[in-house]
């Protein structure tokens, strides 16, 4: 099968390597489409996490994939064949994974299955290999992995207690969040912080009250102007030391601020030596707001098309990374396989 393999920073390439081979409570997976993290995926082609390392390379990019299960193991009780999964990984000999989603194969896991069993499952395993309903189309489906990643998030960080949110950033994830909040949890003021007009008025559309532009105007100045008391939750969505710094200047002495956005090496040391108790340590489970998701999409309450702007085939999985990295796409689907 073909994988799109980081062989080391900067530099990606197709390669033809050994299709996955399922073990117990595992499942073979045809991709059909996988998504670029404008995070994760992109600082991974770069070298920029503090968690990759140069010997973490090579290994096959991408990890919001969906695809169809075309093989299962007698105990993969929750993946029959025909069944459409987030979450396949491509997991070759000889290659490391950066969780393998951009590849023509991958194994999907029934943990439950293993852990009633007493048994410990084989890798790969992630909580997030649940299964799609069949009338969402697989590029749409991609977009499950952004919107339950941001919908558990809010959920642990309390949002809907909230009466004003700041939300900094204008990707993908910020623009999720900016209509999580006003969408599902109903707070009544959201204001979006980010330095492009072009993302402000898309999170205008998707339910920012109130946006500042800080290629205009003095950031804190104008926040302040928007809450002069501060806000009760400042979430970061573009993974900047500075930002995360601004946002704790404008947040309420009882707020909350989710450092949420991938690390990149100057705000990782940062988070970690902060002692600020109002700096929010929880995380996010996926898993734990499939249902929901799939219900806020089916009402049309969460349109999973919102965030997508291009769709490539797979040969140009570098000239997506390309659109994203310039700003010229906001959320780049790869179709892989029919």
């Amino acid at each position: 099968m073909r994988a799109a393999v980081v062989v080391r920073a900067n530099e990606l390439e197709f390669r033809e390597v050994p299709v996955p081979k399922r073990g117990p409570y595992q499942a073979l997976v045809r991709i059909e489409a996988c998504a670029i993290c404008n995070a994760t995926d992109v600082k991974i082609f770069h070298a920029r996490l503090p968690f990759v390392r140069a010997d973490s390379y090579p290994g096959i990019l991408g990890h919001e994939a969906v695809g169809t299960v075309i093989e299962a193991d007698a105990k993969a009780k929750a993946f029959p064949v025909g069944a459409r999964v987030l979450r396949p990984w491509a997991q070759v000999p000889g290659l490391g994974s950066f969780w393998g989603g951009f590849a023509e194969y991958g194994l999907v896991t029934d943990m439950a299955a293993a852990a009633a069993d007493g048994q410990e499952p084989a890798p790969p395993i992630h909580r997030g290999m649940q299964l799609v309903p069949p009338d969402i189309e697989p590029a749409l489906a991609t977009q499950l992995v952004t919107w339950k990643e941001c919908l558990s998030y809010l959920t642990g960080l309390q949002v809907g207690d909230a009466e004003q949110v700041l939300v900094m950033g204008t990707g993908p994830v910020g623009l999720a969040m900016c209509a999580l909040a006003r969408k599902v949890f109903r707070v009544p003021d959201v204001v979006c912080l980010g330095r492009r007009e072009v993302g402000l008025e898309r999170a205008r559309k998707l339910g920012a009250t109130a946006t500042v532009n800080t290629a205009e105007v003095e950031a804190y100045a104008a926040l302040r102007a928007l809450a002069s008391e501060g806000f009760d939750v400042v979430l970061d969505a573009a993974g900047d030391a500075g930002l995360v710094r601004l946002g704790l200047q404008v947040l309420k002495p009882q707020g909350r601020l989710g450092a949420y956005a991938t690390e990149d090496s100057d705000k990782a040391p940062w988070l970690a030596t902060t002692t600020d108790s109002r700096v929010y340590r929880g995380g996010c489970d996926e898993s734990t707001a499939h249902d929901q998701a799939l219900e806020l999409a089916r009402d049309g309450t969460l349109d999973l098309r919102a965030l997508i702007t291009h769709t490539l085939p797979f040969d140009q999985l570098l000239e997506g990374l390309r659109l994203v990295e310039t700003r010229t796409a906001l959320k780049v689907v790869t179709t892989i396989g029919a």
